[in-house]
């Protein structure tokens, strides 16, 4: 029926997002040698952020058709040659739209196009897998979201410490943990996590969050390390 087949476009352009997502933040992944030399670990984090909010936005995402670096845009890279480059629209790797049972190409890089049979039982099983998929990690991490909320007061922002540390290295803890939280690194990591949980389904998208996640570690070990005055202080926080 025909609301049946306009679900499952939907369903298809979600995926072609997901797709889209991790060829953005791949190439980040693959410019990442020279981003270490060129920016700050802050300064990537927030590059990094750029790439994971511009995965759902298609504002964003059509800026790279503009950014002429090379003779080519990032966006002509990244989109195949089998549909329309119209600057607000998504590139569709997977068919755009489903019309039932049947054969669909698939663009391939290059804009080579392979011919796959599809049927509503395949789309639908597949449905399922991603939905469940999402489910659980979801409930994986409202679950342990909610065991360390236990241990406070239930509130959002919360620095949790060992009980054994001793002061000195209490207090350089704090500093590091205070200055996440002044980087607005919550909300960024709660936005990639997002991301992640939407299209768990690809690997990139789990190599770019290791990734984020280690800079903005780093980008809270710079600042920590610039607000420290004493030599001996300095000496403690790097070991």
């Amino acid at each position: 029926c025909k609301s049946m087949n306009g679900w499952m476009s939907g369903i298809l352009m979600l995926w072609n997002m997901g797709i889209v997502a991790g060829l953005m933040l791949g190439g980040m992944l693959v410019l990442r040698p020279v981003l270490l030399r060129l920016l700050t670990a802050r300064q990537r984090t927030w590059l990094g952020m750029l790439g994971w909010y511009g995965t759902g936005m298609i504002n964003v995402f059509g800026v790279l058709g503009w950014v002429h670096i090379l003779p080519v845009t990032f966006r002509d890279l990244i989109t195949p040659r089998t549909i329309s480059r119209t600057v607000y629209q998504w590139p569709a790797y997977l068919p755009d739209v489903y019309r039932g049972t049947g054969e669909y190409a698939v663009a391939l890089p290059g804009g080579k196009a392979v011919w796959v049979e599809l049927t509503d039982g395949m789309l639908l099983a597949a449905v399922v897998v991603w939905l469940a998929g999402i489910a659980a990690l979801s409930i994986w991490m409202w679950r342990r979201s909610r065991r360390l909320k236990a241990l406070g007061r239930k509130r959002y922002d919360m620095i949790y410490l060992q009980a054994e540390l001793p002061p000195q290295r209490r207090e350089l803890v704090l500093r590091h943990e205070w200055n996440h939280l002044r980087m607005r690194h919550s909300w960024m990591k709660s936005w990639a996590n997002i991301v992640l949980v939407s299209w768990w389904w690809n690997p990139i998208l789990w190599a770019s969050y290791y990734y984020f996640c280690r800079d903005m570690e780093l980008a809270c070990d710079e600042k920590t390390l610039r607000d420290l005055e004493k030599g001996e202080q300095r000496k403690q926080y790097a070991q």
